[in-house]
């Protein structure tokens, strides 16, 4: 048996720098890119993001994260289309409605943003166990460190305990032919499903009452240290989403689409997508220089 590239599984190099690194990189990726609407400024975030969540959750995920991001824009591209008629180039009328192109621009762009956010969130949940987010949020905000880790952690738990309860009424011939005995089925799957989470959640709960979870003076148990890497990472990141922050703050990040679209001049905004992008290479960086180092050591098993 071959140990992984990397040696670290799934989560990569990046995956084993502090939390403060982690955490702080998905918000400035995410927060940026939805105060950013530019449309070179989005692809870029949505090309990285894609990649990001490629590189975690392999190749196999590709297809299904392009598919997402394709229905999320035709989505938004066509409400926003439909219901929005500001711009001046007319396609079509619908009871004297104008329809314009400006309209379908906006909303594809806008759902590239939307998709670029629920990926790098997708990222932040593989990444930021239970215990990285209960060591960020347990003594500032004991509470909504818990139930935070209780809802990354609900949402691939909840999706294995359905296929166990489909399996299990499957076994017990609880199959179904038509489409409305189909919808019952899964009504009462779903019944099942509610009632055994809230079950567990008041067990998770009491146990937590019980260790005395969120007491004036409760210490918690962490291995989490911060080295000289993970110093160097915080000033890094710091900086660069300290420049972008002016730059969004100045609208160099964005553009006008109505009435019609205005591109920004690439002169004020070639700083900002320089630091956007040297941002965005963080944990890139960071996985290919540990996987150089474990192909140093060149340890297999």
């Amino acid at each position: 048996m071959h140990l992984p590239e990397n040696g670290l599984g799934g989560q990569g190099e990046f995956g084993t720098c502090h939390p403060l690194v982690t955490a702080g990189f998905f918000f400035a990726a995410a927060g940026i890119t939805m105060f950013s609407m530019s449309p070179v400024f989005l692809g870029l975030s949505l090309a990285a993001a894609v990649s990001y969540t490629t590189v975690l959750q392999g190749w196999r995920s590709l297809g299904k994260n392009l598919g997402l991001t394709a229905s999320i824009v035709v989505l938004m591209s066509l409400i926003n289309g439909f219901f929005t008629h500001d711009g001046d180039t007319v396609l079509f009328y619908i009871n004297s409605n104008r329809i314009t192109a400006e309209g379908f621009f906006y909303g594809a762009w806008a759902g590239v943003m939307l998709a670029a956010v629920m990926l790098w969130f997708s990222c932040f949940g593989i990444l930021m166990t239970s215990d990285r987010l209960i060591y960020l949020f347990g003594r500032a905000a004991p509470v909504c460190g818990l139930v935070v880790a209780m809802i990354f952690r609900y949402i691939p738990l909840l999706r294995r305990r359905f296929a166990v309860i489909h399996a299990g009424q499957r076994c017990m011939g609880k199959t179904t032919s038509g489409a409305l005995e189909r919808a019952r089925q899964r009504v009462k799957e779903g019944s099942i499903l509610v009632a055994w989470s809230l079950e567990s959640s008041i067990d998770t709960a009491d146990s937590m009452a019980a260790r005395g979870y969120g007491l004036h003076g409760r210490t918690s148990f962490h291995l989490f240290r911060l080295e000289k890497r993970d110093i160097l990472l915080l000033c890094t990141m710091g900086v660069l989403t300290l420049v972008l922050c002016v730059g969004v703050a100045c609208g160099d990040t964005s553009m006008y689409y109505y009435p019609r679209p205005v591109w920004p001049a690439w002169q004020s905004q070639i700083l900002y997508l320089l630091c956007f992008a040297a941002l965005l290479a963080v944990p890139f960086c960071v996985d290919l220089q540990g996987g150089l180092r474990w192909k140093q050591y060149d340890l297999k098993v």
